[in-house]
This record gives structure tokens, sequence and C-alpha cells, in this order.
């Protein structure tokens, strides 16, 4: 439940995938390298390093209970997607609780803004590191406990990964994760 990597300066009304193809660009941004990906949510493009959800289907938890369990393999695979996906959420939902200006930013300049929203993320994963207690943190559980990247980083292997690249391998690597999860669900 941490950040690894923070962009300030975009105004609100920028979409998100513009945003990444900016910071993808930047040697800072902890990019994924050979078969590593980011998780992303539905706005974003499925190409190789970042695997979105099936679009067309179900995709968010709330669209999945016990009244309406996925019925095909595209919507098993969004249900798995989205409690990946959670653990951001919870991240940013902590974030704000904690932080309740970065709910309603007060009219500050722009510079002075970015500075208090990259504050309160320095913060954030300062106390995520250091007070394992937090009440707000324990509210929202930790779902990666276990996994300290920090301690045990992931090996780089293979390039960089490179935001414009085809969508093609994506596509069926994704295929093929959503055909495992089905046929092991559905056994």
């Amino acid at each position: 439940m941490m950040f690894t990597h923070v962009v300030i300066g975009w105004e609100g009304s920028a979409h998100d995938s513009r945003i990444l193809s900016d910071a993808a660009t930047l040697q800072t941004f902890p990019a994924p390298y050979g078969e590593q990906y980011y998780v992303v949510d539905a706005g974003y493009p499925n190409i190789p390093g970042y695997m979105a959800p099936y679009k067309g289907q179900r995709d968010h938890r709330s669209d999945f209970n016990d009244d309406t369990p996925p019925t095909t393999e595209k919507e098993l695979f969004n249900q798995r997607h989205a409690s990946v996906r959670n653990v951001i959420e919870r991240c940013f939902g902590v974030l704000k609780s904690i932080f309740a200006i970065l709910r309603s930013m007060p009219n500050y300049s722009p510079v002075c803004q970015g500075q208090i929203t990259l504050a309160c993320f320095v913060l954030h994963n300062f106390i995520q590191l250091n007070n394992y207690h937090d009440r707000l943190f324990a509210e929202h559980g930790n779902a990666w406990q276990y996994y300290d990247e920090f301690q045990n980083p992931p090996h780089l292997i293979g390039d960089r990964v490179d935001v414009n690249m085809r969508s093609r391998e994506m596509d069926a690597l994704r295929n093929r994760i959503a055909d495992a999860i089905w046929q092991a669900e559905t056994r």
C-alpha cells in the first residue's frame, strides 16, 4: 500500500492514459521490464507492460456479487483483475483519509498545490514504512504485507517496456491468463 511514482503538475481534466504516456518517457519512471506488467483500469490500452481488463465486460468489483457471479472467462478475468486494482483504490482511500486537504485543495497556486500533493504522498509512504499500527492503514487493510518490493526488488530482466508498443502480444497474454483462471475455476 505504497506509491512508487508520483506525477504532479497536470490539470485535473487530463486523461490518465495521457499522463501515463508522458510519465513513461521519463528515465525515473519505474517502467516494467521484460515480462513484467502493471495492472491498469479500462481507461488504458492493453499494451505490453500494462494489462487492462476486457472492454465490454463487467470490470468493477461492485459488478460482481453472490447474485451475479462471472459467467464467462473474460468476466472472471475482469473480476480477479478488479480485485488486484482494488489495492490501488485502497491506497488512495487511505491517502485521502489521512490528508483531507487532498479532497478539496484550497485555492493555492498550481506550484504550491503540487508541492502539497507530493508532500502528502511522501508522508503516506513514510507512515506505511515506519508505523505499521496506523489506524487508517489497518482499516483499509494491507493486502501486500508479505511483499516487500523495497527489500526484495523485482529482477529487471529484458528491455524496458515501451508504452507505444503494439497490443497484440499483451492481448494474447491476457487471453492465456483468462483461460487458465477459467479452467482452474470450472474444474
